[in-house]
């Protein structure tokens, strides 16, 4: 075979490749048809598109703005919750021993103490509510008072019983919390309580300690009267403790027109603010003086440059929405409620 008729089957072998004016004329086709079903937009359409993206784009900052607040409010709605938490954290050891050891009669009470005006001494039992001061306004029921006890782990280690007014208690340690007083006693850590003598509470205060040792300790106690007293075996002694709770202004140079929840222990520390940020709190004392009931005023963290709480607040008394202070309504005001039982009583 020669070379041409090889180059003559060449020819007839490769793929047949249109003229380049057909293939041309293909794409222009293609184009027209797709510049047929996807126009090109018009000046009009263009300027709307434009304005619908301006306005998309304008909405996005206020929608960052209003997530800001959403979150805002969840800090100060949390802030609040752990605000009242430590309220109930601070008055419910109290209350699960108030009235321990003592009488609940108010002239018993001031009896078995016979101190006189002397507080906590002259309060009408073991618990009371009374109106107070918080900063320069007065305020209903804002302040509440509890005698309440805290046990030793010191326990009798024989029976006594005695008719005198002063006698001795064999105990299986030496009270530490416990200070003596040789004749008028004038504070709580003056008074030991034993809940379990009969036949009535008989606070008692501690003259003198002697027989100190590993075996315990011998307290010399004296009480207001006499009669018959049976302190049993195995009866565990408990320090007499007493408090005053109450919400007070708060300034510390850098929290100003603040609020705090007070208490005065009455052990000689005097008023010490507890828990910032507590507006107002009030009590009662309901179902017989059997249920302390609490409702508080708390604010959130974040102080606003304008009122952010009017009128009164969710589950607050309408009657002291007067009472809360205008420079607390820079903040988000949350009402919490609780109550205690009183179990001695």
């Amino acid at each position: 075979m020669t070379i041409g008729t090889l180059r003559g089957l060449d020819f007839f072998c490769r793929p047949f490749e249109p003229p380049l004016s057909l293939t041309a004329f293909t794409l222009y086709t293609s184009r027209m048809r797709l510049s047929k079903k996807f126009p090109a937009f018009t000046l009009v359409e263009t300027i709307l598109c434009l304005v619908l993206t301006v306005v998309l784009l304008g909405g996005i900052p206020h929608a960052v703005y209003l997530c800001q607040l959403a979150l805002h409010a969840m800090s100060d709605a949390h802030a609040a919750q752990n605000r009242a938490e430590q309220v109930r954290a601070i008055i419910r050891p109290m209350v699960e021993t108030c009235g321990y050891g003592v009488s609940k009669d108010p002239d018993d009470f001031r009896a078995a103490f016979e101190l006189g005006g002397l507080a906590p001494f002259n309060w009408p039992g073991p618990i009371s509510v009374v109106d107070g001061a918080a900063g320069t306004s007065g305020r209903e029921a804002s302040t509440c008072r509890i005698v309440y006890a805290i046990p030793s782990g010191i326990r009798t280690t024989q029976e006594t019983r005695t008719t005198e007014d002063t006698f001795q208690v064999r105990v299986s340690a030496t009270p530490g919390n416990l200070e003596s007083h040789s004749t008028m006693p004038h504070s709580t850590k003056n008074w030991a309580l034993f809940a379990a003598a009969t036949p009535r509470f008989h606070p008692a205060w501690l003259t003198a300690t002697s027989g100190t040792g590993p075996d315990g300790a011998l307290l010399l106690l004296r009480r207001r009267g006499n009669g018959e007293l049976l302190i049993p075996r195995n009866d565990e002694l408990f320090y007499l403790r007493a408090a005053e709770i109450q919400v007070r202004a708060y300034d510390d140079g850098t929290n100003r027109d603040d609020f705090a929840l007070y208490t005065n222990d009455h052990t000689g520390s005097g008023w010490q603010p507890r828990v910032v940020g507590v507006v107002d709190a009030r009590f009662e004392l309901a179902d017989e003086r059997r249920l302390l009931r609490v409702v508080m005023l708390v604010r959130g963290e974040k102080r606003y440059d304008r009122d952010v709480t009017t009128g009164t607040p969710d589950g607050w008394p309408a009657k002291w929405a007067d009472d809360i202070p205008q420079s607390a309504r820079r903040y988000r005001l949350y009402a919490h409620s609780v109550a205690f039982n009183l179990k001695n009583f």
